[in-house]
């Protein structure tokens, strides 16, 4: 039913003149049509509820709906997409294989590439980035050790202003001058001279701890050492802030290359490592768990970009997250870490310890890398390759097809090569040559057989279509050639009054050229017929006067077989090739006593069938056959015909056809003729032939079948 209903509907588009491009044909199609305005219906009604303000339910409704409907579209919109690709834009063999070569042999390549270059970015990353934290790490282990001596100072000192004098507060302040030194005896600050002259750091309630910290203080990000020492009886804290600015990185990061801290943006961690302090306990403040506004962190950067080792040492910027110390209340923050470098500093950093082994593993690596690029480029070369060579190929032949559809077979496909495809390139046009080789010869067959049913229309005029007998005799004859034309001969020839002549005739082969000697012969016998009609009074009046032998001659040879036969064979031998020749049976009745003059040239002999059923041999005057021999020797013999004798001759295609049974015989053939001599002529001839046939069976027609029957009356 609803096929019914989508063909009414394209007939009715299309009665509309919509172009048909534009008119679904696929179930596929239909579906996605269907489903798009489905979409676009609930579209306009979830645009219409919210403007005139429908209610809620009916939006969640609508809104579900349309999500739904969508993503179907969308579903059936992807696989016309697909079947659109497959279909089309992948029809073309040639763009199948450079599709399945690309997802094959360049997809996993592209992968595999984007895999090392992601690893190797992140690996070079984190690398960079741990660099310049082991850079700082050192430092701050500097401190740390500075912080420890002056710890032990302090503890000992029984005046805090008297620190600055010691050689250990000397030497801590000559090697770290920009660093801060803050003193606290319990929650009391204890004032101590160091540079700058006055302390900025809050005291850090939040450590309990001795930490080694790098910390954002107001937006600024300083290396932190805290104590944890004893001044007499009172426990005291002491804390050393070395800022990270531009001398500091400028000497950590020299060799490393250019660093920058900034702002992470709103990025916040809590990450506990070795560097970054517990989250606040419960023992801290209450004042250092409250909630405090974010402090911006101000950018800072130092150190500088390393000349490149070679010429594509190119600068590669590095990018990483932090993590530092909020200074007030010990949580964990963090910053942004941008590093920018060469590959060649971060590979000598990383090989540092190989030594020499450093660079011959790098150009290990190279070599590997150039390998894998060779191997690559010859790989996708060769699949190039051999994508053109079985497309060109492709293309030739389907090419070459739709020149053959057109009706151009002369049309060649221009070889090279010596593989699988080449062959069958040459096979397509062996190919092509046979059946061009076969259409010549089927034209000329159909030729040949335009001739032959010309032949045959000239040849069936050549036999007689209605029997002259006469009133005492009653004649009928038939022949069915085995192929178009027939080789057999026979003619009923009236030679005057009261006269009829018998010509039954086989010629050696078979089709044109038989029938052409079988013409020749009919020509000729129909000649001396026609001679001794018209000319006979003549001839007697020439045989009267002295001199006239040849013209009596002449006149015998029309009225007597074997005269006519000589003549016929004289003809023949001289005008034929050696190996054609036939034979002839020719008999002469005349009314007037019920004679048959016959002569026979080597053909079968004749038989007759009497009323009573007895069969006689007209085998006297037995001759050879025409055209063979020079100057054969023949002879005329006579018989009596009473009424009901029925004279039957006939050529070897009917006695000589076999079976598993044997040959069909002259004793069937005359049983037939015995069983219906009371019939017509025409029934009998019809029963020989019919009895023949189902001889042969289902084979083939060896020769060609002749039947000449007489009976008198």
């Amino acid at each position: 039913m609803t096929s019914h209903s989508n063909r009414n509907l394209r007939r009715r588009l299309l009665a509309r003149g919509i172009s048909r491009r534009y008119i679904p044909q696929t179930r596929l199609a239909q579906l996605t049509a269907y489903a798009t305005g489905i979409t676009l219906l609930f579209g306009l009604l979830l645009l219409a509820l919210r403007t005139f303000g429908g209610s809620e339910g009916a939006i969640s409704f609508a809104q579900w709906w349309f999500t739904a409907t969508r993503v179907v579209t969308v579903l059936l919109l992807f696989a016309l997409l697909v079947r659109w690709v497959r279909q089309r834009f992948l029809w073309s063999l040639r763009r199948r294989l450079l599709v399945t070569y690309f997802f094959i042999g360049v997809i996993p390549i592209v992968l595999l590439v984007v895999l090392a270059g992601t690893a190797f970015y992140s690996i070079g990353n984190q690398y960079a980035a741990s660099v310049v934290t082991a850079d700082l790490h050192g430092e701050l282990d500097s401190l740390r050790v500075g912080t420890n001596m002056l710890a032990g100072e302090a503890a000992g000192a029984k005046m805090a202003a008297a620190l600055p004098a010691s050689a250990a507060w000397q030497t801590f302040h000559t090697e770290f001058p920009n660093t801060e030194i803050a003193l606290w005896e319990g929650d009391a600050a204890v004032p101590v001279f160091a540079a700058p002259a006055t302390s900025t750091i809050s005291r850090p309630d939040w450590s309990h701890d001795d930490r080694e910290v790098i910390v954002n203080d107001n937006g600024k990000l300083y290396l932190r050492v805290v104590k944890h020492l004893r001044r007499g009886n009172l426990p005291a804290m002491l804390v050393a802030s070395e800022p990270i600015d531009r001398a500091l990185l400028d000497r950590t990061a020299h060799t490393t290359g250019l660093v920058r801290f900034s702002d992470s943006g709103n990025v916040d961690f809590n990450v506990d490592d070795a560097s970054s302090p517990a989250t606040p306990t419960p023992e801290a403040p209450a004042r250092q768990r409250q909630h405090r506004p974010r402090i911006v962190l101000s950018p800072v950067e130092g150190g500088s970009l390393p000349k490149p080792a070679f010429s594509w040492d190119t600068e590669r910027t590095f990018g990483s997250v932090f993590g530092v110390t909020d200074w007030e209340n010990g949580q964990t923050g963090a910053a942004l870490l941008q590093v920018r470098t060469r590959g060649s500093v971060l590979y000598s950093r990383l090989f540092r310890g190989l030594a020499g082994w450093g660079t011959l593993f790098a150009i290990f690596i190279g070599a590997i890398a150039i390998a894998f690029a060779i191997i690559e480029l010859v790989a996708l070369s060769l699949g190039l390759g051999l994508s053109r060579t079985i497309t060109k190929s492709i293309s030739n032949l389907y090419r070459a097809t739709l020149q053959i559809k057109g009706g151009d077979f002369s049309h060649r496909i221009q070889v090279e090569g010596r593989d699988q495809l080449a062959e069958l390139q040459r096979s397509f046009n062996a190919m092509t040559e046979d059946i061009e080789r076969l259409i010549l010869e089927q034209k000329e067959k159909e030729r040949l057989q335009g001739e032959l049913a010309i032949a045959q229309e000239v040849q069936d005029q050549l036999f007689p279509h209605a029997a002259p007998g006469l009133p005492t005799l009653e004649v009928h004859g038939v022949c069915k050639p085995a192929r178009t034309v027939s080789g057999d001969y026979y003619d009923f020839l009236p030679f005057g009054e009261g006269k009829l002549g018998i010509a039954v005739g086989d010629i050696s082969g078979k089709g044109i050229s038989a029938a052409l000697m079988m013409a020749t012969v009919h020509s000729a016998v129909r000649a001396y017929e026609r001679l001794g009609r018209a000319a006979l009074p003549a001839f007697r009046q020439a045989a009267a006067v002295p001199g006239g032998e040849s013209a009596a001659l002449m006149a015998h040879a029309t009225q007597s077989p074997a005269s006519a036969l000589a003549l016929l064979n004289r003809h023949l031998y001289e005008t034929t090739p050696l190996e054609k020749y036939a034979t002839l049976f020719l008999g002469i009745y005349e009314e007037s006593d019920r004679t048959l003059t016959y002569s026979n040239a080597g053909h079968l002999p004749p038989y007759i069938v009497s009323a009573e059923g007895s069969v006689r041999k007209l085998d006297a005057a037995a001759g050879l056959m025409v055209g063979l021999f020079d100057q054969p020797k023949y002879e005329d013999a006579h018989i009596v015909l009473e009424p009901g004798d029925v004279f039957v001759a006939f050529s070897d295609g009917v006695i000589e056809p076999e079976n598993d049974f044997g040959e069909f015989g002259t004793g069937r053939l005359l049983e037939i003729v015995r069983a219906h001599r009371s019939e017509p002529l025409a029934r009998t001839s019809e029963a020989v032939i019919q009895a023949v046939q189902d001889w042969i069976g289902a084979g083939e027609q060896p020769d060609d079948i002749t039947l000449v029957l007489a009976r008198a009356r």
